[in-house]
């Protein structure tokens, strides 16, 4: 039947909206599809697939193998034999004169389809295996019967034909029609007669699993730019982006330069070195990209005034000439400089999260495990992510509604630092000036005088009471009055104050005052929640019913699992009141972030959520497409290689992590699931939802008994969905700065292994070499080396996995009711959604921010109310009274004074350890005692009697 004679526009378009906006109108017909790769490639799978799926069939936990995994891992072994079969043409006997070629040219669309039928048919459509096998099971295996192989196999043959072609003859909704009684579309009109008297020719029988399937195919090609050229369309729809980021950009720039790659790799090797060297000390300071991008500066464009700018080649890369100075340093590669940089401070986090496995399997739990597994461990999970966040990209980072709040703020930074500079005082010289200053003043507190780190001058008045230093002692009390002269103690854990905007800082401040000094003095002194009095006010250890600490190693067996006789001997577990309430508070946080973006950015993200594919690219995204697109089997590769790589670290050396490989399967499961959702509401809002405590509780409550296996879980599940949403944050930052999306990958990846194995390094050379290291009971007072985050990590992993929830939040347990957190978080938002729509002229409702205010105190512990005072001190000061009343000096050098800070305190620490700490050499007086606070950490109860504690 000859295709319809159709010419007007409307019939170019299939009626379905869903077809539209899925399926191009285009096709090549020149296309081969006949090839090896497709025969070689489909009948491989097919066979593959159809052995898998019946192989799993007959086991308890039936897996089933779809077409959708061979059409990922086919696109990059296609493209791969594209490029070495040879493509010489020769005859087959017997064939004619035609000529063949084993490569025929690129891997096609059309090939790559083609193989996936074939791998669907392997998969029995998606059921698994043949539905016929199960005739042949239920004979042989159930009714203990004969039937043969030939028998067997017609019954599968020939019921599989007839299932098929009943499923394609059928329209969607199952009734059979005319091909009279709807128009034919385009895409139908392109066929020849006999492929449409099949019963294909009704448009209106779309299957939206086909369009996913085409949409999945498609998404490996570049989109072809919009071809608007009017004033509309120079400018982003999100107004923040269009005062602060520039519309133009010059691809003439040079990225990949000696100085990038000198300065970058050297910014990320420092900072994760210096990163992973402050982990383990009281005051943990976090050295971010902010130093690197100030630092950085002065240092390039000395390189570009100093280095000789003669071309040269390089022998076996081709005719092209390359220069160690091809001109003025650039912004651009000052961009690349600080990715660089962002990776070796793991984003913002300071040093590897899974360093913590490590950690507390050697100093903690005094067990061992290899350096090669935990690099491994390192280095997977950090990249893992990495692999769905490229696949991604084009939901969060091209979409100008994705506008991604936090990176505006580097933007700005960019701008401000590459403007002419002709002030007497330029940022450099302050910069310098200012590191001199921190970096000398940095040996009173760090080694002449350390009790300056804590003045709790309330325990020093009143130096025999347990209350009153429990009221006064910054690091193991309520911290009231407590104050420090040590910028360790202010940017630890909460970052630099300098950088964070005042409203922030309120928030939290409230948040903090709320929880401190209202909740827990009712609940300790009030109400006695949980026999609170037994036990220290302001504690991350664990307890025993009489107030001693917890002998874990006690409890743990010879095969690293929980050894429940010895358990039941030593009793429950218990928490200080503050850990206790701060795990409720965490509970509550999770929940409400939900609810309060669901419910007060809910339409938003939904409007601009649609907006991104509804609208036309901004400017930016229209300037990015001069550069070429990182190809997505690139991504398909990486993903698979390290799923791979850490499916054999939890078979082959499961002794030493522990986890199952079905458990990084979910783990890495969940990671995905949550990656868009959270991506867009971080996106939109600036929030991140972490899922820290959602995997830990998953685990323990499915695989209790097993630490390890735990805090591994925790962290596939939620770094590698935290690396993946700061991977995409990057991209966006490069998008506005118009970086070289491939640049912008290799860079992000090469800093992360450089990042992750210098980290692994210095874990493994302070672990081996400082004694007791983390052992803060066995160690000096005025010792560093306590590691108050990684004590947190294995409290963790004893409550959610050596112990599990169920004995410690659940039933078993004394913390039930902790549970009821989670309902009151959700409830929250919502009630206060509710107030702001009954009084919509009451402007500061909608000011009250739960998930804020309930999180003001997630870093605590191991973070201390020292840490928050000093925080919200310093804070207050730059960005309130001299943001208002110094604006001029606060712009030009507020962030130059935060980076000089954190570098200068970051060397002289480094200096002070390697020429003193080495050798052992102290200086031993009133002022090394530490913060004089002994008695905070003693019990109020009467009866309860604890080593160097008043006994009532």
């Amino acid at each position: 039947m000859a295709p319809n004679n159709v010419d007007n526009a409307e019939d170019n378009l299939s009626p379905i909206g869903q077809v539209r906006l899925t399926v191009t109108n285009t096709d090549d017909s020149t296309l081969p599809m006949w090839t090896f790769r497709m025969w070689f490639l489909g009948v491989l799978l097919c066979a593959l697939l159809s052995f898998l799926n019946q192989f799993f069939a007959c086991r308890t936990e039936p897996l089933t193998i779809s077409q959708i995994i061979v059409q990922v891992v086919t696109l990059p072994i296609g493209q791969f034999m594209a490029a070495v079969l040879p493509a010489a043409q020769f005859r087959v006997p017997g064939l004619g004169l035609r000529t063949y070629s084993l490569n025929p040219g690129s891997f096609n669309m059309k090939e790559h389809v083609l193989i996936s039928i074939f791998a669907n048919a392997g998969s029995a459509f998606g059921s698994g295996s043949a539905y016929a096998v199960s005739i042949v099971h239920i004979i042989k295996a159930f009714y203990v019967r004969r039937i043969s192989f030939f028998a067997g196999w017609l019954l599968i043959i020939t019921t599989q034909p007839i299932i098929a072609d009943k499923a394609s003859s059928l329209p969607a909704d199952g009734q059979p029609r005319s091909e009279t009684d709807v128009r034919v579309d385009r895409h139908v009109a392109g066929f020849s007669g006999s492929a449409r008297q099949e019963g294909g020719g009704a448009v209106e029988s779309w299957k939206p699993a086909s369009a996913a399937a085409a949409t999945t195919t498609t998404a490996t090609g570049p989109m072809a730019p919009n071809d608007a050229d009017g004033a509309e369309d120079d400018l982003s729809p999100v107004e923040q982006v269009r005062l602060t980021v520039t519309s133009t950009d010059d691809p003439t720039l040079p990225v990949w330069t000696f100085r990038m790659w000198f300065l970058g790799v050297l910014s990320c090797a420092l900072l994760s070195f210096l990163n992973q060297f402050f982990a383990y000390r009281t005051e943990p300071l976090i050295v971010s990209q902010i130093t690197v991008q100030v630092a950085t500066l002065p240092i390039g464009r000395f390189m570009a005034a100093v280095l000789p700018a003669t071309q040269f080649r390089v022998p076996g890369l081709g005719p092209g000439t390359y220069s160690l100075n091809p001109g003025p340093f650039n912004m651009k590669e000052h961009v690349l400089i600080s990715i660089f940089a962002n990776a070796g401070s793991a984003f913002g986090s300071g040093a590897a999260y899974a360093v913590s496995i490590v950690n507390i399997i050697k100093a903690f739990y005094i067990r061992s495990i290899s350096f090669f597994a935990g690099w491994l461990l390192i280095i997977t999970t950090q990249v893992l992510g990495y692999g769905w966040a490229g696949l991604l990209r084009k939901y969060v980072v091209e979409p100008a509604h994705m506008w991604w709040p936090s990176t505006l703020v580097q933007v700005s930074l960019f701008r401000a630092l590459h403007e002419k500079d002709d002030r007497r005082m330029s940022r450099g010289k302050f910069f310098v000036i200012a590191l001199i200053c921190s970096f000398s003043w940095y040996v009173v507190p760090g080694y002449l005088f350390p009790t300056l780190t804590n003045i709790s001058w309330i325990c020093w008045v009143f130096s025999k009471s347990v209350t009153a230093q429990q009221i006064g002692s910054g690091m193991q009390g309520l911290g009231l009055g407590a104050l420090t002269l040590d910028w360790t103690a202010v940017s630890s854990f909460l970052f630099s104050p300098l950088i964070c905007p005042f409203f922030a800082i309120m928030n939290v401040f409230a948040g903090y005052a709320l929880v401190v000094y209202v909740a827990i003095p009712l609940a300790y002194w009030g109400f006695n929640l949980y026999s609170a009095d037994r036990f220290p006010i302001f504690s991350s250890h664990l307890f025993t019913n009489q107030g001693q600490t917890y002998n874990i190693s006690a409890i743990v067996n010879e095969n690293f699992e929980l050894d429940v006789v010895k358990y039941g001997e030593q009793g429950r577990i218990h928490l200080s009141m503050f850990f206790a309430l701060s795990y409720g508070f965490g509970f509550a946080t999770i929940a409400s972030t939900l609810t309060h973006v669901g419910f007060f950015y809910g339409r938003e993200i939904y409007e601009r959520y649609r907006a991104s594919f509804k609208g036309k690219e901004d400017v930016h995204t229209r300037l990015m497409r001069r550069y070429k697109d990182i190809p997505s089997w690139w991504f398909h590769l990486l993903l698979v290689l390290t799923v791979a790589v850490s499916l054999a670290l939890c078979i082959f050396l499961n002794k030493e992590v522990q986890m199952p490989w079905w458990g990084l399967l979910f783990a890495s499961a969940l990671a995905f699931i949550f990656t868009l959702p959270i991506s867009i509401i971080t996106a939109t809002t600036n929030q991140t939802p972490g899922l820290n405590i959602i995997t830990e509780y998953i685990m323990g409550v499915i695989y209790p008994g097993r630490p390890i296996a735990n805090v591994c879980f925790k962290t596939y599940g939620y770094m590698s969905m935290a690396q993946a949403v700061s991977f995409l944050n990057d991209f966006k930052l490069g998008h506005y700065m118009k970086i070289p999306p491939r640049s912008m990958f290799l860079v992000q990846f090469i800093g992360t292994i450089i990042a992750g194995t210098i980290n692994m390094a210095v874990a493994w050379w302070l672990l081996n070499s400082i004694t007791n290291i983390c052992q803060d009971e066995l160690l000096p007072p005025d010792s560093p080396w306590t590691c108050p985050s990684d004590r947190v990590f294995f409290d963790a992993s004893v409550i959610w996995g050596l112990v599990g929830p169920k004995r410690i939040f659940g039933v078993q347990g004394n913390y039930q009711s902790m549970n009821w957190f989670f309902l009151g978080g959700a409830v929250g938002p919502f009630l206060v959604w509710l107030l702001h729509k009954a009084f919509p002229d009451k402007s500061w409702i909608p000011l009250i921010n739960l998930p804020v205010l309930l999180g003001a105190t997630g870093y605590m512990p191991p973070a201390t109310p020292l840490n928050y005072n000093a925080w919200v001190l310093v804070g207050t000061i730059f960005n309130f009274f001299v943001f208002r009343y110094r604006k001029k000096w606060w712009q030009r050098y507020n962030y130059v004074l935060s980076a000089a800070m954190d570098a200068g305190v970051a060397f002289m620490a480094v200096l002070l350890y390697f020429c003193l700490g080495m050798e052992n050499k102290g200086l031993n007086w009133w002022g090394t005692g530490g913060e004089h606070c002994d008695l905070a950490s003693c019990p109020t109860a009467k009866g309860i009697s604890v080593d160097g504690c008043p006994t009532k």
